[in-house]
């Protein structure tokens, strides 16, 4: 699919498996290629020279464990990954522990090379935005904030420490997602937690 950048629905038919492959940073243009998705219009068995995805999805259906199946999977992707590029590596290697720096001016700077040249690389190896990356990456540290705070929750407090301009932006980001409101994954969580518990 690619990366996704927001929630969607779908549903399974009763009786339906579905085992998800998360592909972390470059992983997924490694492993396809860098296609403009938009363009991507080819047979992903076509891509293979040995295998296909359907001869894939047969031999790991017969396996009994989960764990059985991802290592079936890693197994037949391996020899179809490619190497990580080095525009990415400059990317990968960005960690300045100040969420004030910009990545993208700060690589620009150390690496000599123009603003519009990172955020090209930064589209062409992990399919978003540098600017799309800060806004996931500032969502996530909010859920781990939510996880550890008691209710009732200070949302005003919430939207201070994550460098939201107002508790609207908050809101979007939540639909944006999850299709939930920063209300209704609290619910959400609660459920979950509820009934893993009883």
């Amino acid at each position: 699919m690619g990366p996704i950048k927001q929630a969607f629905d779908y549903t399974l038919n009763v009786g339906s498996e579905i085992l998800v492959a998360n592909f972390k940073d470059d992983a997924f243009f490694r492993f396809f290629g860098n296609y403009r998705l938009e363009e991507m219009f080819i047979d992903p068995d076509q891509l293979f020279v040995d295998g296909s995805f359907a001869s894939l999805h047969h031999s790991i259906s017969a396996l009994p464990a989960v764990e059985e199946k991802i290592t079936a999977i890693l197994a037949f992707a391996r020899p179809y990954l490619m190497p990580r590029a080095e525009a990415f590596e400059r990317i990968a290697k960005f960690s300045t522990g100040n969420e004030a720096l910009s990545p993208v001016k700060t690589i620009s700077e150390t690496y000599r090379v123009s603003e519009r040249t990172v955020q090209l690389s930064h589209k062409k190896y992990l399919g978003y935005s540098s600017k799309e990356a800060a806004r996931y990456n500032r969502f996530l540290k909010t859920i781990k904030l939510l996880q550890k705070n008691e209710v009732p929750i200070d949302w005003l407090e919430i939207v201070t420490i994550r460098g939201y301009y107002d508790q609207s932006q908050l809101i979007k980001d939540f639909r944006h997602f999850l299709n939930l409101t920063p209300t209704q994954y609290l619910k959400f969580k609660d459920s979950l937690c509820s009934s893993t518990l009883d």
